[in-house]
């Protein structure tokens, strides 16, 4: 489904407050047209009968500035044409005046024996019947432009009929877990105790959250998957993601089960359901944001021991996710979290897939490319119909690495689509001083340009292990980390050579030229990853 342009939250407030200021006149005039009709001498039922109907419209009016006010202006800007309701607003006022007149020209008694004018009595019955149409074509504008757009788009029988299927096939697991744990009871002993303690905890059932228990307090952003708030769920800070698609819901659900017990994974509590129907994810909130905000404010108090500590830990969380046969496809420091003692949580699997779904070939310029481009691995940006394996995703942990030890956002200087030529023939970004060797070198080949020299997850916890290890015996973990540039000439390696770099020359030295079908492979490519850019990492 086509999500509709991101609301400017200046522009909704203005919109909003001009839709308060016309109900409130229009309830002004109501209460004044209800007096003068009960008042009117002539053509009394028809002046009662207008002020009814007009009160009837201002309440429906007030209602819906209520509403409108209650939530936050971003989301109502994306719920209901708010240009289109203050448009409908303002014509009841004009009509509502225009009837005002009328009633008010019948508050006199007729004189006595005035001879009955034929001619009058039926230009003002035409007036009436005028009137009578312009309000049912009012009061049926409003009722439109009062609607909302609903933010979900609902599953289709076919649809419905595979997460059936695919719910009675997770169903017919559980039972066969369920099997397990009873032979565990059975036996007896600590170590089954333990086993059934354990397995008993992990297959709990998502849990369902009623929605009048959270409070939404703020927006967090919005995306082209999905709109995220800040909420309090009890006295909890928790946050609230509503998807517009309810596929992807189930999608990102189900692999949120599969992965849930993970480290370094972000926490869901269960899922709710707005009065709207819009089912919305309860997840555990991140009090630093994400790893882009947070390195933004602490990057430069951060120690090398506690950077390459959190590169573990970002690593042991995507092991996990890789350990379910599921690949992130948008791995980046705006979907990892930081939580309020420090600890990275990966989330945003809105763009996973297992590993059996399968890539159709011979699509290179209609299958989407998702994720940065800084992050996305060249041959990636080269076809894109190329299968996407843990490879993909370990690239990108490789410049996520390089950011936590920066603390910069990689390439922020170039623009996507030269970054993007830049990275396919062997552009990465340069080191400063100080860098650990053995980081430094883990970074090189997590995005080495052949997939297949890089290393595996295994490899790279590793050597982070025996990183944080040598770092603790030389006690040098305390040592601060505030790193300077290197001189403006630099060198960067991919596995294709080396080649010479200038911070104001973007060009790169080298004989190796892309081939003509590569670089039309990649312009495609590339425009579908601007197309479906969901990042808020600034």
């Amino acid at each position: 489904m086509a999500s509709k342009p991101k609301a400017d939250p200046a522009v909704a407030t203005q919109q909003i407050n001009r839709i308060k200021e016309l109900s409130g006149q229009l309830t002004s005039q109501a209460f004044s047209v209800k007096m003068m009709g009960q008042n009117a001498k002539t053509y009394k039922a028809d002046c009662v009968s207008f002020a009814n109907r007009i009160q009837l419209t201002s309440e429906r009016a007030a209602n819906f500035a209520k509403k409108i006010e209650e939530d936050l202006p971003e989301v109502v800007a994306m719920k209901y044409d708010l240009e289109a309701a203050t448009e409908e607003l303002e014509k009841s006022n004009q009509i509502f005046l225009q009837i005002k007149m009328f009633i008010q020209q019948n508050q006199l008694p007729p004189f006595p024996n005035k001879v009955v004018n034929q001619a009058e009595d039926f230009r003002i019955q035409r007036l009436i019947t005028d009137y009578n149409r312009r309000l049912d074509n009012c009061v049926g504008n409003i009722s439109v432009a009062f609607a909302s757009h609903k933010l979900q788009r609902s599953l289709t029988i076919e649809e419905e009929e595979e997460v059936l299927k695919t719910l009675k096939t997770d169903v017919e697991k559980e039972l066969a877990k369920l099997e397990e744990l009873k032979s565990l009871k059975q036996a007896g002993g600590d170590d089954a105790k333990s086993q059934w303690l354990r397995l008993a905890v992990e297959q709990q059932h998502l849990r369902f959250i009623p929605f009048d228990q959270i409070k939404v307090n703020n927006f967090l952003r919005r995306g082209g998957f999905g709109i995220v708030y800040q909420a309090q769920w009890d006295d909890t800070p928790i946050v609230l993601k509503q998807l517009f698609d309810q596929k992807d819901f189930v999608q990102e659900i189900r692999l949120h089960k599969r992965v849930h017990d993970g480290d370094y994974i972000v926490k869901l509590h269960g899922i709710t359901k707005d009065n709207d129907g819009n089912l919305g994810m309860i997840m555990k909130y991140a009090a630093h944001g994400s790893l882009r905000d947070y390195l933004k404010s602490h990057a430069s108090k951060l120690t090398w021991y506690q950077k390459v500590q959190l590169a573990k830990q970002i690593t042991i969380g995507l092991s996990f996710i890789h350990r379910e046969r599921i690949f992130h496809r948008d791995f980046h420091s705006g979907n990892i979290l930081v939580d309020e003692n420090g600890g990275p949580m990966i989330t945003d699997f809105g763009l996973s897939r297992a590993d059996q779904v399968v890539v159709p070939s011979g699509r290179s310029s209609e299958s989407p490319v998702y994720g940065l481009v800084a992050y996305t691995a060249p041959e990636r940006l080269k076809d894109s119909s190329l299968p996407f394996d843990e490879k993909c995703d370990i690239y990108s942990l490789g410049v996520v690495f390089w950011e936590i030890g920066s603390g910069q956002k990689p390439f922020k200087e170039q623009n996507d689509m030269s970054l993007g030529v830049n990275i396919i023939i062997g552009q990465r970004e340069k080191f400063g001083k100080g860098v650990p060797l053995r980081y430094k070198e883990l970074i090189e080949k997590c995005w080495h340009d052949n997939p297949k020299e890089r290393p595996s997850m295994r490899e790279i916890q590793q050597v982070l292990s025996d990183l944080l290890h040598d770092m603790k015996e030389l006690g040098s973990e305390n040592v601060s980390c505030l790193e300077e540039d290197e001189d403006d000439e630099f060198y960067v390696t991919a596995g294709l050579g080396s080649y010479k770099l200038t911070e104001s020359k973007s060009e790169i030295d080298t004989s190796d030229e892309l081939s003509g079908s590569s670089s039309t492979k990649y312009v495609n490519a590339l425009e579908d990853l601007t197309e479906n850019d969901d990042s808020y990492c600034k």
